[in-house]
């Protein structure tokens, strides 16, 4: 009789494990879909949907970090960064350590973190107008990229110049009655 209960236990475990594992790896497939056909330069709609679902994507966007396809392991770091969600910042660190000790090669995008702590004023504004106010104030215009309610961060698009123009991706996140500012990084410039 415990042979078959533990049998039965045996069975219900491997089951249970084996159809987590399925369920992570077909929300990671989804996942690194969409990071390998994201383009950053073009802010496209890949990109929204990966920056507004980051935070359900935790999981697949930590695996990315770690991928053997370059341009899955970048992306993933760009979509952690914008949201700035400390579990997934420190998995890049560990990361980035844990490689650094096998010496094998770590790939980053080219981006950075606000050391400091700035808090944008909201001045009754939309987000857009407020980040061209507070950080962009001649002849820019940004449009918002979208906006991840399960961290309350938004991710805008401002662009200088008409003819040759430059974009800056800004991050910010909603603190208090402010937004404080995560990252303020240079896309392209042609």
């Amino acid at each position: 009789m415990k042979s078959k209960l533990r049998l039965i236990l045996v069975l219900m475990f491997v089951f249970a494990v084996g159809s987590a594992f399925g369920q992570d790896s077909a929300t990671y497939s989804k996942t690194r879909e969409l990071l390998l056909k994201m383009d950053r330069t073009k802010s496209d709609k890949t990109m929204k949907k990966l920056f507004e679902e980051g935070i359900e994507r935790k999981s697949d966007l930590i695996r990315a970090i770690d991928d053997k396809e370059q341009r899955v392991s970048v992306n993933a770091q760009v979509i952690i960064n914008y949201l700035s969600d400390a579990e997934m910042l420190a998995a890049i660190s560990r990361s980035r350590e844990q490689r650094a000790l096998a010496k094998a090669e770590f790939w980053a995008p080219k981006m950075t973190l606000e050391t400091e702590t700035k808090i944008l004023n909201d001045l009754g504004a939309d987000l857009t107008e407020m980040i061209l106010k507070n950080l962009y104030p001649k002849e820019c215009h940004a449009r918002l990229i979208g906006f991840n309610k399960d961290n309350q961060t938004a991710l805008i698009e401002v662009i200088e110049g008409s003819v040759f123009t430059t974009g800056y991706h800004v991050s910010i996140r909603k603190e208090g009655k402010g937004w404080r500012l995560l990252s303020n990084n240079l896309v392209w410039n042609g």
